[in-house]
Parts: C-alpha cells; structure tokens; sequence
C-alpha cells in the first residue's frame, strides 16, 4: 500500500528550468515528459476563470485555453487518467467552512477544451455534500478521484469517489492519544 521514504534519501536534479512570466505558478500538472499545463487563476469577481498554458522543455509558452468557472473560484486541478481536466471549486460568498444550502462545492471533470463532462457535489441521495472546501485532486491507478477535502484551517479529510461519484471512503486520519 505505498511506500515511506526519509525525506535525506530523496535527491532532486533540475532537468531544466525556465522563466514563466513575473508571478510564481499557481499550479503545474504534467502532461507528458515534455510538455505541462501551468494554471492561472484569475479570482477577479467580474471574471472568474482558469487559464491554461502549455510550458514545453524547449522553453516554449502557449495558451491552450481559458476555461470560465464563474462563479465559482478554481483551486486544485489534475490531468484525469483520460488526458482531460479535474478541477475542486468553490464559492466565496459563503462561509469557508460551514456550506449553507446556496454554497457550492464540487470537482469538475472536463475536457481540454473546457467543456463540462461531470460535476461530483453530492453523494448518491442527491442531498448529502461531499465536499467541505475541495482543496487539491488526484486520480489513482483504480480511476478512484482523491480529493484532500479542508474541513477546517487546520483540518482536513481524504475523500475517495469512484470515477462514477459513488463515495468510497472518507480518511480523516487517527485520534490523538
């Protein structure tokens, strides 16, 4: 079930870098061994989206594409097992961590092109939530969808949906003792 390594034993080697405009990344998710999507959030109230660009090893920097998320704001992304898009989103006008029956709180699965495939908010019954505040999101080898779900500032949970929605578990960790 995984592995545990000390972090003195992990060695980095910079492969080769690159300047990406005057601000950090927001996020980076690898396509391929030469190319990858930097993503840009753009939380302006008026104009809520994503833009995704291409950065290759050559040094090369194009657009892909700009996806609207209005009104929602975009927080953790990650190429799905299919070579699409999933992305955790979230509203602001409500309180972070107490979701009222106007919130919104989701993983959109969508294509390159930025058209909606599949919303997760809900488990099965269609009332229930799955999401807190959706953080950061990963598929598995299983196309299980991971997603750290905050459920505080200082606490969080591992919520694991199969690729249909159907929840599988959620992790939240062992009691102190």
């Amino acid at each position: 079930m995984g592995q545990t390594f000390d972090l003195d034993d992990i060695c980095f080697t910079e492969a080769d870098s690159f300047q990406y405009e005057d601000k950090p990344i927001d996020v980076i998710e690898a396509v391929n061994e030469d190319r990858c999507f930097a993503k840009k959030c753009n939380a302006d109230p008026e104009n809520k989206c994503m833009k995704f660009d291409t950065l290759s090893t050559s040094g090369s920097v194009s657009t892909s594409f700009t996806v609207s998320t209005d009104p929602l704001t975009p927080v953790g992304i990650c190429k799905s097992k299919e070579g699409e898009l999933l992305v955790t989103l979230s509203d602001i006008e409500t309180e972070t961590y107490q979701p009222d029956s106007h919130s919104r709180r989701l993983v959109r699965h969508v294509t390159l092109t930025g058209d909606v495939i599949r919303e997760y908010e809900y488990q099965e019954d269609g009332q229930t939530r799955l999401f807190i505040q959706p953080y950061k999101v990963k598929q598995n080898g299983n196309a299980d969808i991971c997603v750290i779900n905050r459920t505080h500032d200082d606490t969080s949970e591992l919520v694991v949906l199969s690729f249909s929605g159907k929840l599988k578990s959620a992790y939240r960790g062992q009691k102190p003792k």
